[in-house]
């Protein structure tokens, strides 16, 4: 288990010198690397990017679907997931100078992305579920993506809380 130290830089980003050592020596077996990453010591594997170690995972533990159906909807929920994940990256991580660097311009576009952003997401994800009648994402038990969305609905609720905003998912009984 690693864990790297941030710093806010001068301009704003932040950083941290063990990753950056780290990745270097990463980068030898994975030029592609980045967080997030795994590490298979098995196999010598490094993989990176967020979606393939989703699926890497996925086959390694036997999480991506048992038939072809499975495995077709485990990977358009992931990747589903990819665009509402940028989404929340640029709310919670804007560019140095943009307008949400403040306080203030960060509730308002918090505000806007559950009025707008979030439910677009809950529906789709709602309707997927409906559609399908299974209580996961891909089939009968659990893959990779519902571990995925899990993760953004748990980190949605959190931000509601923290800034005083109602359960996005109020609305949305079969994502509860």
């Amino acid at each position: 288990d690693l864990k790297y130290s941030a710093e806010q830089s001068i301009n704003g980003n932040w950083t941290s010198a063990a990753w950056a050592r780290h990745k270097r020596e990463l980068e030898e077996a994975n030029p592609l690397v980045q967080l997030p990453y795994v590490v298979n010591h098995a196999s010598g594997e490094v993989v990176a990017q967020s979606n393939a170690v989703y699926l890497y995972l996925g086959r390694v533990l036997g999480l991506c679907g048992r038939t072809r159906d499975e495995k077709l909807a485990n990977e358009q929920v992931l990747f589903h997931l990819n665009l509402m994940w940028t989404q929340l990256r640029d709310l919670v991580y804007p560019e140095p100078g943009h307008s949400r660097s403040d306080s203030l311009s960060f509730r308002r576009a918090l505000a806007d992305h559950f009025e707008n952003s979030v439910p677009d997401h809950y529906e789709k994800l709602e309707s997927w579920l409906q559609t399908r009648k299974t209580d996961f994402f891909a089939g009968k038990r659990p893959c990779t993506a519902d571990f995925h969305v899990w993760e953004m609905l748990d980190q949605q609720e959190e931000m509601a809380r923290r800034h005083h905003h109602e359960s996005p998912l109020l609305e949305y009984p079969v994502l509860r």
